[in-house]
């Protein structure tokens, strides 16, 4: 699990996060294998998000669902891409 910070704006305030997340990285994919079996495709990353903290307390099942897909970008632009 890695953990990510950043500041998020639900509603009129700025707040800032933590983040704690899974992450599984870019798989290439290969057409073909070895002895000439088809192959599989690629794997794109993904980051899979556990908790979002504000200070200490757990805010995760107070953010709308529009706000997961903008942290897992940002984590993905900011760390791993």
């Amino acid at each position: 699990m890695s953990n990510y910070t950043t500041k998020i704006t639900p509603g009129n305030v700025e707040i800032e996060v933590d983040v704690e997340f899974n992450y599984s990285p870019f798989v290439a994919g290969r057409p073909y294998l070895s002895n000439g079996d088809i192959g599989y495709q690629d794997e794109p990353s993904e980051v899979e998000i556990i908790k979002v903290w504000h200070g200490k307390i757990d805010i995760t099942d107070y953010l709308a669902d529009g706000w997961f897909s903008l942290l897992e970008e940002e984590i993905l632009g900011e760390n791993y891409e």
